[in-house]
């Protein structure tokens, strides 16, 4: 089996679904939570947690491709938040 690097935002995007699925009651990861990890990536209110932003040169390079992807959504800083949460309430209502 290959096994493919990723990249750290990927990860982190992951680690976040993970979570969010965890929250939310589910037993897997749907790209519903996928795309909530990533949603929560590109808000600017987003702060990166302390083991990830520990390491310099890894933390530079997850900042800048952080602040590209908040460009090149095309999302308008306020609408992400609301996004989420519209996600969110999808999840737990078991919408797909």
């Amino acid at each position: 089996m290959t096994t493919i690097p990723l990249d750290s935002s990927v990860r982190l995007a992951w680690a976040i679904a993970n979570q969010e699925a965890k929250l939310s009651g589910h037993r897997i990861i749907e790209p519903g939570h996928l795309l909530l990890g990533c949603l929560k990536l590109i808000d600017p209110a987003f702060e990166l947690p302390s083991e990830v932003s520990g390491a310099p040169a890894e933390s530079a390079a997850l900042q800048v491709s952080l602040r590209l992807a908040r460009e090149q959504s095309g999302l308008p800083t306020g609408a992400i938040e609301g996004q989420r949460r519209a996600l969110r309430k999808q999840l737990a209502m078991g919408a797909p």
